[in-house]
């Protein structure tokens, strides 16, 4: 018999650590990312599934790489900006200073440096459980209607457990000094001004870099545009959990995922009825009571 630290709610999902988490990532990897060692200038992008992960740290990469072109999704994902989640941590000790990662894990179970800098993206929850529904889709990890999936994120039984219970975590941070808290709408609202920010942040350098180079921060500016990203980084995710893709794959054995679907706000108009507004608004109050995080989203619900 199983114990409730190794239950399965369903197929797609396994329990451990009192989150839910999806079945395409092994257990192993997630307990490897617990238990790594920072270094000091490693930069961790850590969200909530679909709430700004690539964007964000395709932001960063730039910055680190003077508006580079963008390498292939699939090489960001796996090598450059791995993923840990779904890579395993065994790519982290080949990369060089400074590395950049990225993942879901909340952020009490990501692992801590006192130097390392940690880059936590949120979204509102109306938009995030309409995009996660899509991206479960997707990958073939939810066969339901959309109103089955909305039972299960609103319960926190969505993959990587309870939205509100994470952003709370990384809400508790926000005034760490090497950790920089942001909203996917204020990335939305403020392109410019966001990747200075975050240029900012992850060092004094970068940002000198970049205000005295005007034609490098248009390049991170375009490079990192929605319409860019969609039309350029087609992302493949492997259909056995656990199989890393490399350039011997056969891609038969991948999925090839829409990835980048709108990117809008305020799409979640179109999906939820005015019961599950209603809903989730009670639940938002619930969770979030004696908080200032709803005033994130005054204006936009």
């Amino acid at each position: 018999m199983a114990t409730s630290e190794e239950k399965t709610v369903e197929s797609s999902l396994y329990y451990i650590h009192g989150i839910y988490f999806p079945a395409m990532f092994r257990k192993e990897n997630i307990e490897n990312i617990i238990s790594m060692k920072p270094r000091d200038d490693d930069i961790f992008v850590v969200t909530y599934p679909k709430c700004g992960t690539t964007w964000m740290t395709y932001i960063i990469w730039e910055i680190l790489n003077k508006g580079a072109p963008l390498p292939s999704a699939n090489s960001l994902l796996f090598l450059l900006a791995p993923f840990l989640d779904l890579s395993g941590t065994e790519v982290a000790e080949r990369m060089e200073s400074p590395r950049l990662f990225r993942t879901h894990l909340p952020y009490r179970l990501v692992p801590k440096n006192h130097s390392t800098k940690y880059v936590y993206v949120t979204r509102n929850p109306f938009d995030c459980c309409v995009s996660l529904y899509h991206h479960m889709k997707g990958v073939k990890r939810h066969g339901g209607s959309f109103e089955d999936f909305f039972e299960d994120f609103i319960k926190g039984k969505a993959g990587y457990g309870d939205y509100f219970d994470h952003l709370k975590e990384g809400y508790c941070h926000r005034n760490d000094p090497n950790f920089l808290f942001v909203t996917y709408e204020g990335m939305k609202q403020d392109p410019k001004g966001h990747i200075l920010k975050v240029a900012k942040f992850i060092g004094a350098e970068h940002l000198k870099s970049i205000q005295e180079n005007e034609e490098m921060f248009e390049r991170i500016l375009k490079n990192t545009t929605f319409s860019n990203v969609k039309e350029t980084q087609e992302m493949f995710v492997p259909r056995i959990p656990g199989h890393v893709l490399s350039k011997k794959d056969d891609l038969s054995t991948h999925i090839k995922l829409n990835f980048f679907r709108k990117g809008v706000i305020g799409d979640w108009k179109n999906h939820f009825s005015l019961e599950q507004k209603e809903r989730l608004e009670k639940r938002m109050k619930e969770k979030l009571d004696g908080t200032e995080i709803p005033s994130l989203w005054e204006g936009i619900l």
